[in-house]
């Protein structure tokens, strides 16, 4: 759950598009669009939104640079973010699944998990939530 959060946070409220790349070299980590040494086209002027993302088999090489829905990813992470947070601080009755506040369940959903079988608390959740929504 902490690491679900963290994620929304950081790539939905934190993160820099604009100034901020991606990298997979050694560990893993940031680096400044405009301090790049070696190439000087991470940044897009007309398109400061997109991410640029080093491609670990040829660095140098952005494979972020098609990124035109970023905002659109952004904003849904964002969202979803408050979403959770407001759901932990103020839990529905009777309780759901976290994930469900931002990935409601579906039929199919319902139908998986009474093929595979689960466990009493979540088989008692998708009944709930099927009585809105058709899941039964």
């Amino acid at each position: 759950g902490s690491m679900l959060m963290d994620f929304l946070e950081l790539y939905g409220i934190n993160f820099n598009y604009a100034s901020t790349g991606i990298t997979l070299e050694e560990e893993g980590g940031y680096f400044e669009k405009a301090h790049d040494k070696l190439f000087d086209d991470w940044i897009q002027p007309n398109r400061l939104f997109c991410m640029a993302i080093e491609n670990p088999l040829e660095p140098g090489m952005d494979v972020g640079k098609g990124s035109f829905r970023v905002g659109l990813c952004r904003r849904s992470f964002e969202i979803s973010y408050k979403v959770v947070l407001s759901n932990i601080l103020s839990p529905a009755s009777p309780p759901l699944s976290i994930l469900a506040s931002i990935m409601p369940p579906e039929a199919w959903m319902a139908k998986r998990i009474r093929h595979f079988g689960m466990n009493q608390q979540v088989m008692k959740m998708w009944e709930w939530e099927g009585d809105d929504k058709g899941l039964k």
